[in-house]
């Protein structure tokens, strides 16, 4: 028997450090209260048609939220911040990545009803992923031919943000040893509050089943929730000193003064 996957059996759920908030930041939104209650609507299974599951409204709260930037690799390259190192020019460089959940190319997913977006489209800034161990099984097409399937899922969390995001970037030439000690140091800073979708609350999701062919035996299943967000800063911190780094300048940027 094929057993259930669960998003609660996975290390995900010890690795969200609940944080309890105290009288004194009861309106500060931490990183597990919404790793927690976007879990809670994930692993929801509806009881029947009538059943909305369980609604996460955190309208008017504020957040403020370190996540540590890690060494570029398949995890981190589309979902968190990561840095690279060249040897050629001494540069260390970190990518900040954004998504895009569409109400139009997936399927929707359980909590809140996206909406207000352009062309159904909810750009949003990772600030969460989990990636359970992928499993395998055996698959035989028409013609009997056995071949053997990798089953991966992902869940992404994140802030939505504007229409026009775009990747955010920061490069800096420095030494081995200043490069390893920065790389240590570095983390981006989510801030800003928390508004609702509407009903359904503060958090909605997407999912994009990808199938599995005798060529490419891969199966996907990507959950993308968003978390409704105004106001949203994203900074590059080096927490040794508190300082924020600027981000280098962008594309957009440049578009944007020639049509001033």
């Amino acid at each position: 028997m094929k057993k259930k996957f669960s998003w609660q059996s996975t290390g995900f759920v010890l690795a969200c450090a609940l944080v309890h908030p105290t009288v004194a930041n009861a309106q500060v939104a931490t990183e597990g209260e919404l790793q927690i209650a976007t879990l809670e609507i994930v692993g929801h299974v509806p009881s029947d048609a009538f059943d909305r599951g369980p609604v996460a409204d955190f309208s008017g709260r504020t957040f403020a939220i370190d996540v540590p930037v890690e060494e570029v690799s398949f995890e981190s390259l589309s979902c968190r911040p990561h840095w690279t190192y060249s040897q050629r020019d001494n540069s260390l460089k970190v990518t900040m990545p954004y998504g895009v959940a569409s109400t139009y190319t997936m399927l929707r997913g359980p909590g809140a009803d996206l909406n207000g977006a352009a062309n159904s489209a909810y750009h949003f800034r990772p600030f969460s992923c989990a990636l359970p161990p992928t499993t395998e099984s055996e698959g035989v097409n028409g013609f009997g031919a056995r071949v053997t399937i990798t089953h991966r899922k992902k869940l992404v969390i994140g802030f939505s943000a504007p229409a026009d995001p775009e990747y955010l970037r920061w490069s800096q030439a420095v030494t081995p040893d200043e490069g390893r000690a920065l790389s240590q140091a570095l983390v981006v800073r989510y801030s800003g509050s928390i508004e609702s979708w509407g009903l359904g609350g503060s958090i909605g999701c997407v999912r994009e089943h990808g199938k599995a062919t005798f060529t490419s035996p891969t199966e996907t299943d990507e959950t993308l929730c968003v978390v409704k967000a105004s106001n949203l800063r994203v900074d590059l911190i080096d927490t040794r000193t508190g300082r924020a780094l600027p981000w280098d300048p962008s594309e957009n940027d440049g578009k944007r003064r020639r049509r001033r």
